[in-house]
C-alpha cells in the first residue's frame, strides 16, 4: 500500500493523508494504522490523528486514555505538545480525538484546526488523519479539504457502487486527490470467475 501511494505521489507532496470509507466497519482505521506503521518503519516521522470525533477508536488500538487529544487543543485547553503521544513503535506518534465535542463540524472547520495542522506539518514528515465514514458524516470531506491526498477504504460486498462513486465525487468537490483505494475482504472466487 505504501509503495503504491509513493508511486502515485512521486512528483507531488503528500504530507497530510486522509483515510476514509463510505460506511462503517470497512477497515479504514486498520488501514490507517498499518500505513502509519509502514511509513514509520521507513524512518519517516509519522503522526496518526484520530479525526473521527463521532466514534473515535485509535486510543483503543494503542491502549491509551482519550482524556486529552485533538478536541482539547482546538478548544485551547492544552498545548499541542501535551497531546502528542509516543507509541511503542519508533517514529510513530498519536493524537487521539480527545473528549466528546458537541459540534465536530464547528471544530474541524475552525481556524484553530487549520493552525494546528500547519504547526504539525512543520514537525512531522507525514500526518495520517483517520475520519468517520464519508457517506454518514461530512467530517471526512472537511478533513479531506485540508489534506494533500485521500485513501479510500472499501469492503468488498458491503459498499455499493453508487456509494463508492458518491464518495469519490465528494472528495473531488474539495479538490483533493484520491491516491488509492483499498479493497478489504475481496472474494478470491469472484476474481477467478
Amino acid at each position: 500500500m505504501r509503495n503504491k501511494i509513493d508511486q502515485i505521489m512521486e512528483n507531488e507532496t503528500c504530507q497530510v493523508l486522509t483515510v476514509t470509507s463510505a460506511g462503517k466497519s470497512e477497515g479504514k482505521t486498520t488501514a490507517a494504522v498499518n500505513l502509519a506503521c509502514s511509513y514509520a518503519q521507513k524512518d519517516k516521522k509519522v503522526l496518526l490523528v484520530d479525526a473521527n470525533l463521532r466514534t473515535p477508536f485509535l486510543h483503543e488500538v494503542f491502549g491509551v486514555a482519550n482524556n486529552n487529544g485533538l478536541t482539547n487543543v482546538v478548544t485551547e485547553r492544552y498545548e499541542t505538545s501535551d497531546i502528542i503521544r509516543y507509541t511503542m513503535m519508533p517514529n510513530l506518534f498519536l493524537i487521539s480525538s480527545g473528549p466528546n465535542f458537541i459540534d465536530p463540524i464547528e471544530l474541524l472547520t475552525s481556524s484553530k484546526m487549520s493552525t494546528l495542522l500547519e504547526e504539525l506539518k512543520r514537525e512531522f514528515d507525514l500526518i495520517i488523519m483517520d475520519t468517520p465514514p464519508a457517506m454518514i458524516w461530512s467530517d471526512a470531506q472537511i478533513v479531506s479539504s485540508m489534506s494533500d491526498g485521500v485513501l479510500l477504504v472499501m469492503k468488498d460486498g458491503k459498499v455499493k457502487k453508487n456509494h463508492a462513486l458518491k464518495v469519490k465525487s465528494m472528495i473531488e468537490q474539495v479538490n483533493t486527490r484520491i491516491v488509492g483505494v483499498v479493497f478489504n475482504n475481496k472474494n478470491k472466487r469472484k476474481i477467478a470467475n
